[in-house]
């Protein structure tokens, strides 16, 4: 079996970070593994305390646990996205041929790492399957006795994933480069594929056609991306039943989860996710969900879990009406319409 290494990209969030550490050394295959920390540098002099307090951190920090620990310190600041990407491309794929990825936020069930390991062994050669989610929602998934993991296209958590050099390479050529949702949305539409995501993406893709909207995040490798991927090119992600990972960052720390108060558990983002029950068992072993049936019934649980918000669902509404109306080539027209008044209207806000 190859052993994973995990990278794990961070700035200024101490606290985060060691939580993080920790419980990914408490992992019984820890010492199987090599840990890459990738330290970007302070864009500015808010984030110096922060990062001043990770470096004395990392210093003292006794990694003996694993089998490698590297810190890649930068010299100037890359920016969240490219400190990721750079360590990716140049550092982990001449070496590996798969990785562990995850942000600095994330606490780690004691067997995370063997799940993601026995995941990335047993897939390595199917082709259907795209990555393995090491996060599951804090939902009753139906499931078979003794089913530890299930494969689905409905959605994509980028909380602690397991991924593949190759398979990794061209999804982000067709995402980024080969704009594979915007040439694909035609046959989406026509074909209904579209009708086969779940609520909360199927929204997204159509306010995306028609209109642009969540573009930037759309045409890079983003959880918003993969999840339409997921469906329109007929692969999967393996997730388990039982969270192997808890976030922390609902606490307004980072850039992309903003704080929740006073949550009540009813939606996606009104959702205690710092105090989720995530796996507490030393040791895993994959048996995959067969029942197609359990499929259907997850997913409506995701429907009923997963908030879109009003905006989303108004451009989605819109879109839907364009379509009907004038087919593919009216949310095309639409689109570059929004667009190009969206740019005007950023343009003259700026000059204001």
């Amino acid at each position: 079996m190859k052993y994973a290494p995990v990278v794990i990209p961070t700035l200024c969030r101490d606290i985060h970070l060691a939580r993080a550490l920790e419980s990914l050394a408490a992992n019984s295959w820890a010492y199987l593994t090599d840990v890459y920390i990738v330290l970007d540098y302070p864009p500015s002099e808010s984030y110096v305390q922060g990062y001043r307090k990770v470096c004395r951190y990392l210093d003292a920090f006794d990694s003996s646990c694993f089998k490698s620990f590297t810190v890649l310190k930068r010299d100037q600041n890359y920016g969240p996205g490219l400190n990721a990407i750079d360590a990716l491309d140049n550092v982990i794929a001449p070496k590996y041929d798969r990785w562990i990825f995850s942000e600095d936020d994330l606490e780690f069930a004691p067997n995370f790492i063997e799940y993601m390991d026995k995941c990335l062994e047993a897939y390595e050669d199917d082709e259907a399957i795209q990555a393995v989610c090491g996060y599951s929602y804090p939902l009753e998934w139906k499931h078979s006795d003794g089913v530890t993991a299930f494969l689905t296209q409905a959605t994509y958590s980028a909380w602690g994933t397991g991924q593949w050099r190759e398979k990794s390479r061209a999804t982000r050529e067709a995402i980024k480069e080969k704009k594979y949702l915007l040439v694909n949305a035609e046959r989406a539409f026509d074909t209904g594929i579209v009708d086969k995501m779940i609520n909360g993406r199927k929204a997204e893709y159509i306010a995306y056609v028609a209109f642009g909207s969540g573009k930037r995040a759309m045409e890079q490798v983003t959880d918003v991306s993969i999840g339409p991927y997921l469906t329109l090119s007929g692969k999967s992600v393996v997730v388990p039943i039982v969270s192997k990972v808890r976030n922390n960052g609902f606490d307004g720390s980072g850039i992309n989860c903003s704080g929740i108060e006073s949550p009540t558990g009813k939606h996606s983002l009104d959702y205690d996710y710092a105090n989720q029950p995530f796996d507490q068992s030393d040791s895993f072993n994959l048996v995959e969900e067969s029942d197609d049936r359990c499929v259907v019934d997850n997913n409506r649980l995701l429907n009923d879990f997963l908030y879109v918000p009003p905006r989303i669902r108004q451009l989605q509404k819109l879109g839907e009406s364009i379509y009907f109306h004038f087919g593919i080539k009216g949310c095309m027209v639409s689109r570059r319409t929004y667009l190009f008044l969206r740019k005007i209207y950023r343009t003259l806000k700026r000059i204001k």
